[in-house]
């Protein structure tokens, strides 16, 4: 087994509060294969879909990496069920001062997304 990919420090913290209809994404994405994660995040949310009208998304990455952000513009763009919208209402995407491509890539998901994005700057 990889000891690399399952090293806590690699991988995102996912939290997921169905009370609050709440997602918030953690730490560093630099897993060599991320749709492990991902897509099985992916499902659940789509299954969540038909119980729920929408979530917020909280994503606060100190680095992730291209293949990581592929996966995370796939789980932001993931659709309701029975509604063409997002399933996402709210993204809040975080990124430290001085971290200029987190921000672009915040800004480039806007653009995409077509939803609301609060690009939020933290020290």
């Amino acid at each position: 087994m990889n000891k690399k990919q399952n090293n806590p420090s690699r991988t995102v913290q996912i939290v997921l509060d169905t009370v609050a209809q709440k997602l918030s994404l953690k730490g560093r994405s630099i897993n060599s294969d991320p749709e492990i994660i991902f897509h099985p995040l992916i499902s659940l949310i789509k299954g969540l879909s038909d119980h729920h009208n929408s979530f917020t998304c909280d994503v606060n990455l100190e680095y992730f990496n291209s293949s990581s952000a592929k996966c995370i513009l796939q789980l932001l763009k993931t659709k309701h069920h029975f509604t063409d919208k997002n399933f996402f209402s709210t993204i809040n995407w975080y990124y430290e001062e001085d971290d200029d491509d987190s921000k672009d890539f915040g800004i480039d998901l806007k653009e995409i997304l077509k939803v609301p994005i609060n690009l939020l700057s933290v020290p």
